[in-house]
């Protein structure tokens, strides 16, 4: 967003989130649950992460208030998830049988793979760190080729235009990510913020014009996200309170 150099006596609002300001989490429990089937749901924390190990041994960790179905006919024969949300899937590997993740917007089919899953509304993507993934439309489509990617890659998908695509992803954040590690190095505010709101899937919200001059520098090692504004707040003049998935931050 193009800085307003007119500070205007108007409060205005800054949204920071990854997608274009959209919703975090649905309201309701995802479209794409088998009703026939008994789901164990896990719940991640607001500005953290949680992790889960799966019966099969796979391990998903989960970004924020993101939630994991896990059907109870889950087995090693039989491994079908259902995500809402933003997690990092690393896969154990069965090579008879494959390992599906569904969400309201892609499908991703997996044997061995190492992977990032964010949805948000009518958008999704898939990042591969390493391995192989079939990532398909989980909505009913007239074109719905599989999309194969490998590491490096990854896949953008958008319901209400009917569309998904193939690009290329950062695997040193996918590796930063994953490992907990965030490092700033006068990092310009707004810059951080936005940062922060991807790494913990969470909407941050700044009242008022963000301080341009301001710049944030500092090391955490899977810190929550209160930890880290408790940190910055006082050095960089400002308060917040968490209403929810959102981050609403005032000037002192």
């Amino acid at each position: 967003m193009a800085a307003n150099k007119q500070h205007s006596p108007a409060i205005f609002l800054v949204c920071l989130s990854w997608m274009a300001g959209l919703a975090c989490n649905h309201a309701q429990p995802p479209a794409n649950l088998n009703t026939r089937l008994t789901y164990k749901h896990f719940q991640g924390e607001v500005g953290a992460r949680r992790t889960v190990t799966l019966p099969d041994s796979s391990e998903v960790i989960l970004n924020g208030p993101s939630t994991l179905y896990v059907p109870d006919n889950f087995t090693v024969h039989h491994r079908e998830v259902v995500l809402d949300g933003d997690a990092f899937f690393t896969i154990h590997t069965y090579p008879d049988t494959p390992f599906r993740v569904i969400t309201d917007v892609l499908t991703t089919v997996v044997h061995n793979a190492v992977f990032k899953i964010k949805v948000e509304q009518k958008g999704a993507a898939v990042q591969l760190l390493n391995g192989e993934a079939k990532v398909l439309k989980a909505y009913k489509s007239h074109d719905n080729q599989p999309e194969w990617v490998h590491g490096g890659e990854m896949v953008m998908g958008n319901s209400s235009i009917d569309l998904i695509e193939p690009e290329t992803c950062d695997t040193t954040a996918l590796l930063m990510w994953r490992s907990g590690k965030l490092t700033f190095e006068k990092e310009p505010l707004p810059a951080a913020l936005r940062v922060l709101a991807d790494w913990y899937n969470t909407d941050i919200n700044w009242e008022g014009n963000i301080p341009l001059n301001k710049t944030v520098t500092g090391a955490w090692d899977n810190e929550p996200l209160p930890g880290i504004l408790d940190k910055l707040g006082p050095e960089l003049g400002f308060t917040y309170k968490m209403d929810h998935n959102t981050v609403n931050i005032k000037m002192k």
